[in-house]
């Protein structure tokens, strides 16, 4: 079990987390293996070279494998969740949480003692300052467009119920997709590999 992992995730998917909306993520795989064949899930054997341990493989056939990539997180693992947070009169804040002291704003949320609210970076984040624990409880890999309804529920969107014609969870993933890494290169319809992370959130005592 590894307590010293890390993940960062926006204020969005950290509230759908809180609300019990969100166990799963994917992270782009980096590089982007150029092979179409997903060979291993997971090399345990060193096979010469110990580095590849730990490693996903892909390859130009089912017999081949030509490509490696770490696997970033390994089931059991706990991981601390960076998020975007603040300092206030010696309390720590959470944007997920909303504006902390709202009795200090006027109706159009204009502080009213002429402070702002700065929130700092997930980045900057203390392990310290993290409440919220993630237990991984399946790794995988895979093609961004494999994502099913279900898949898309368990990133935390769900469809519109309103009518027939409204979207599937499917499609408000992929837009909000293509909103995130469209600019980055890896839009939806480039169909990039990505890692496939699902977790528990865990109750513990730090």
């Amino acid at each position: 079990m590894n307590l010293g992992k890390v993940i960062t995730f926006r204020t969005e998917d950290v509230r759908a987390i809180i609300d019990g909306k969100k166990t799963a993520t994917r992270i782009i795989i980096k590089p982007q293996p150029t092979y179409h064949y997903f060979l291993l899930g997971r090399i345990t054997d060193s096979t010469g070279d110990k580095k590849r341990i730990g490693c996903a493989a892909w390859g130009p056939s089912e017999e081949d494998v030509a490509e490696y990539a770490k696997i970033p997180y390994e089931v059991g693992d706990i991981l601390w969740v960076r998020e975007k947070w603040t300092e206030l009169d010696k309390q720590i804040h959470y944007a997920a949480d909303g504006c902390p002291d709202i009795d200090r704003y006027d109706p159009f949320g204009k502080p009213l003692d002429g402070r702002k609210i700065k929130w700092k970076s997930p980045i900057c984040m203390p392990r310290d300052f993290a409440r919220i624990f993630l237990g991984v409880e399946s790794v995988s890999a895979g093609r961004l467009q494999d994502i099913t309804e279900e898949g898309a529920k368990a990133e935390g969107f769900i469809g519109d119920a309103i009518s027939p014609a409204g979207k599937h969870a499917r499609s408000w993933f992929r837009n909000k997709w293509d909103e995130d890494y469209w600019e980055k290169g890896f839009p939806w319809d480039r169909n990039p590999w990505v890692w496939v992370i699902e977790f528990e959130r865990l109750d513990l005592p730090f």
